[in-house]
């Protein structure tokens, strides 16, 4: 229809209809012949007037009786809930306070009833450029920013990591909230600003695509160590990625073991190379410190920056809960 129908537009005529005939002949051909190599369901249940009615029906009883619109959205919660299995101490400490929900599913605010108060770009797949992530990160710190951030433990999408996704922004998480309570799936972070010290500068290393860059000592285990990348692009590669996207995307890798993708466009950062001891966070339990980073698939010199910010430890330990 969408090439049918412009054609017999613009061909006036006989032959504009023709050919628009012709075409719709043909996808319809097509589509019989995919269809034809598919497992095929049974025509009549294609072809079904009588169910198709009812479930008519069902959609206007449901659009008109508000009572029965209340029980299908109690009952799309429930289900929701039962996916997303927020611990119910978590629910209770957020209680009518604002939260934000971190990193994708923010179905959960709707889900239990909660005082949504979004970071941009409100999910964090999207955050492809500096500003988005200076905006995000500027929110956290902002004195009337979320009072909780519920963080769901998830794979990252685009070859992303927890680190590369929105740098900025978990740099201010860490500077800005203190966890509370934790599960193997949930965390549960309070406001609480001011939680870093001024930034110290560290120094700085410029090498060229793929040269193992040294990361300075941050000298205290209270420290937590980030670094900002500098990169140039051609004018051929800046016009293409105008025009569609970039032949590739930045790999940075730290120690040589530990690679994730980030978007040029945010490559000031900062990135995260070494977690402060005092973070308190339950994803960083174990540690995080890189010894080198390199970036790969990029032909750019490579200047780094890299600055130390004290962390003060959490007011009180965070809680463990099951679920």
């Amino acid at each position: 229809m969408l090439l049918a129908v412009p054609t017999a537009l613009l061909w006036r005529g006989r032959a504009g209809m023709l050919a628009a005939l012709a075409i719709l002949v043909a996808a319809a051909s097509v589509a019989l012949g995919v269809y034809a190599q598919a497992p095929q369901p049974d025509v009549a249940d294609l072809f079904d007037p009588q169910d198709r009615a009812v479930r008519l029906g069902d959609q206007i009883a449901t659009l008109v009786d508000p009572g029965r619109r209340g029980d299908e959205r109690a009952e799309a919660r429930r289900r929701a809930r039962d996916v997303l299995q927020v611990p119910d101490e978590m629910v209770a400490a957020i209680g009518r306070d604002t939260v934000h929900v971190d990193p994708y599913e923010i179905s959960a605010a709707w889900a239990y009833g909660l005082r949504w108060s979004p970071a941009p770009p409100l999910q964090g797949y999207v955050t492809y450029t500096a500003g988005l992530d200076g905006r995000a990160a500027d929110r956290l710190a902002d004195a009337d920013g979320p009072q909780w951030i519920l963080r769901e433990e998830v794979a990252r999408l685009d070859g992303r990591t927890r680190e590369t996704e929105s740098p900025g922004y978990l740099v201010a998480l860490i500077c800005n909230y203190t966890e509370r309570v934790s599960s193997l799936r949930w965390t549960l972070l309070e406001h609480t600003p001011g939680r870093c010290s001024a930034p110290r500068p560290l120094g700085m290393r410029e090498a060229p695509a793929g040269s193992a860059i040294p990361v300075p000592e941050a000298g205290r285990d209270d420290t937590m160590v980030v670094a900002a990348l500098r990169m140039s692009a051609s004018p051929l590669s800046r016009l293409r990625t105008l025009l569609y996207k970039p032949r590739a995307v930045p790999l940075l890798v730290l120690n040589d073991d530990y690679g994730a993708r980030f978007a040029l466009a945010g490559a000031p950062g900062p990135f995260l190379m070494r977690i402060a001891a005092t973070t308190g966070f339950s994803e960083y339990a174990g540690g995080f410190g890189a010894r080198t980073l390199r970036v790969l698939d990029t032909s750019s010199r490579i200047r780094t920056t890299f600055t130390a910010l004290r962390v003060a430890p959490p007011d009180a330990p965070s809680r463990s809960v099951d679920g």
